[in-house]
């Protein structure tokens, strides 16, 4: 959901998530749920906004992967990707994925569960 505010201490949400599971779409690697959001914020060469959205998801065998969706007005948001996630190695499963870009080159860190333990991984781009 978003939430506005004018003075940073009253707030107003809106009823309608900015992205939810796909739960009528077969097929979506999001169809069950979609969980632990991470938003980054890049300037583009012709000095607008862009807000991006790496986001972990579920299908119905509960299989977990990220994707991503983005917005240049923080308030309409378009999935990239149709159905498929843009990270994605099942197994094992990727989760809460968490975005830093730095000149141009963005790190996505997550978490891999492995069994009784787990792992933390990172993916560069480009």
């Amino acid at each position: 959901y978003q939430a506005t505010s004018v003075d940073g201490q009253e707030w107003s949400r809106r009823n309608q998530p900015i992205v939810e599971a796909r739960l009528d779409e077969a097929g979506t690697f999001d169809q069950n749920s979609v969980l632990s959001p991470s938003l980054s914020v890049q300037r583009t060469a012709a000095g607008r906004l862009h807000y991006g959205l790496h986001f972990g998801g579920q299908n119905r065998n509960d299989e977990a992967a990220i994707g991503y969706a983005g917005s240049f007005d923080g308030v309409t948001w378009e999935r990239f990707f149709g159905p498929d996630p843009v990270l994605s190695d099942n197994p094992p499963e990727e989760l809460g994925p968490t975005v830093i870009v730095r000149e141009s080159v963005a790190y996505m860190f997550f978490s891999q569960p492995r069994q009784l333990r787990g792992a933390i991984a990172v993916a560069v781009h480009p």
